[in-house]
């Protein structure tokens, strides 16, 4: 009975192992900011690059993406390359490719500042900060949007930061370790209790 219960255990820990492997099928590239002031006053030419995440309680509907960001001051433009898996967790995971060019509308010698007013309900701004070395935006409801079209959109201010990819890997991968870790404790204390009883039952016997 011990063997059976040993066996079981194991085979439960292997199942987890794959269900974790599959549920993040993917590593994310670190965060990287081009901001010398070679690149940012004299040749215009900007580039960072990591994964986009929400400031909590809020969080990224995909969180497993990554993002490439030029931006062009001759151009006064920024372009986002980005790539993600989806769905996660459940069904075929797939790779979704897109690339956007976003408007500047600020660049000094500190920030620079892009929007990206294509959402239905909502606009973004985005800030590339020479001085914190950081890249944030914040996603903004807009005020004359079809109500219909966006009541299911939350009507608040959403912050968002451009981070190291493997921090973000490293969450999604314990969220489900955790879970697993639960589940694993309760069959454990379920598979020592049937054990107990088992020995009982023969003593008595």
């Amino acid at each position: 009975m011990t063997t059976i219960a040993l066996i079981s255990l194991f085979v439960f820990f292997l199942f987890q192992h794959y269900k974790i492997r599959d549920a993040v099928p993917v590593s994310l590239p670190s965060f990287t900011l081009n901001a010398e002031d070679v690149f940012w006053n004299k040749l215009g030419y900007v580039t960072a690059k990591g994964t986009w995440t929400m400031t909590a309680p809020d969080e990224m509907g995909n969180p497993l993406r990554t993002s490439e960001i030029v931006c062009l001051k001759r151009e006064a433009t920024c372009r986002e390359g980005y790539a993600s898996i989806f769905p996660i967790g459940s069904g075929t995971p797939f790779l979704n490719v897109s690339v956007e060019t976003y408007p500047v509308l600020k660049w000094d010698d500190s920030q620079i500042i892009y929007a990206d007013y294509a959402p239905t309900c909502t606009y973004y701004l985005y800030t590339i900060n020479r001085i914190t070395q950081e890249v944030s935006g914040v996603r903004i409801p807009k005020p004359k949007a079809d109500k219909n079209l966006c009541q299911e959109v939350e009507k608040k201010n959403m912050q968002l930061r451009l981070v190291n990819g493997f921090d973000v890997v490293k969450v999604e991968r314990s969220k489900i370790e955790n879970f697993s870790l639960n589940w694993s404790m309760l069959i454990l204390i379920g598979l020592v209790l049937i054990v107990g009883l088992v020995f009982l039952w023969r003593a008595k016997v």
